[in-house]
């Protein structure tokens, strides 16, 4: 059986360290086994005094710490590994962590933490939107979500949490815009679908008269021409176009497609001439 440590358990990256070391002086002295254990107690002692220093170097030390955390593997293994790199993008998946236990001051801290060693981080900007909502910051979580999804029109996670927080702030039209982006990234979300198609075109909520295979040509054009409006306005001119045209296939005698295709073309061939075009690949 392998030793353990004081607690009754190995944990963290000494385990392996303890076991390499109890199987070296095993072959060395099949009969060293108090002395085995002592040094083993030894390195994990000193193995968790320079973790806690690094840790307090690092910043993690000033997070809560107590029973709740250190009790709960999930939460311990990020935690080890912030302790040995405090700049590990580790805090997004700890932050997570956290929130989903509850522990929201501790999620929005150690995301503060960490979007200053990551500032551009979405994962992290996510991570942090979340628990700020969660623990009722409701505005601060909207500016955070807003940021990803100026970066990343493609978000899911931040969309439908900037869905909820319109929701909530009965923000009828945010919720419009929000939702047909959803439905456009994600058509399987039936659930987003069908309060689109309720919420209506103008952001009013429809009647009942409004269902059936028109209203939901209807939903269609509108979520696509909101994805084509996010990805124009961060400059993604290209994929703009590419939506418009393609929907312009469907709708040959709207004059409006024709138009924004003709401004997004000129406003990429004046991004063009000023240099560098901005790179559209997706990652």
């Amino acid at each position: 059986m392998r030793p353990t440590a004081p607690g009754g358990f190995m944990r963290g990256p000494l385990k392996n360290d303890v076991f390499d070391l109890t199987r070296f002086a095993n072959r060395m002295n099949p009969c060293a086994g108090t002395a085995v254990q002592q040094e083993i107690r030894k390195r994990l002692l000193k193995g968790k005094a320079r973790m806690s220093d690094k840790g307090k170097e690092g910043g993690v030390a000033a997070v809560s710490e107590g029973p709740e955390w250190e009790q709960d593997g999930e939460i311990a293994r990020y935690r080890q590994i912030l302790a040995r790199e405090p700049s590990s993008v580790v805090f997004a998946p700890l932050s997570e962590a956290y929130r989903k236990r509850g522990m929201l001051s501790q999620a929005i801290e150690i995301c503060i933490r960490g979007l200053a060693h990551h500032p551009n981080l979405l994962s992290g900007r996510v991570a942090l939107a979340r628990a700020l909502y969660d623990a009722g910051d409701i505005v601060k979580a909207r500016q955070e979500a807003e940021t990803v999804i100026k970066s990343a029109p493609e978000n899911l996670a931040a969309l439908r949490l900037l869905a909820s927080i319109c929701r909530d702030q009965g923000d009828r039209e945010g919720l419009r815009r929000t939702l047909g982006a959803i439905v456009c990234l994600d058509p399987s979300d039936q659930e987003a679908q069908d309060e689109l198609q309720a919420i209506g075109p103008d952001g009013e909520a429809s009647g009942a008269g409004a269902s059936g295979a028109g209203s939901a040509g209807c939903g269609r054009e509108i979520v696509t021409r909101t994805l084509a409006e996010i990805y124009a306005t961060q400059g993604y001119y290209e994929r703009a176009i590419e939506i418009l045209r393609k929907l312009r296939i469907l709708e040959p005698a709207d004059e409006s497609l024709r138009r924004r295709i003709e401004e997004l073309r000129l406003k990429a061939a004046a991004r063009l001439s000023r240099g560098k075009p901005r790179n559209e690949g997706r990652n």
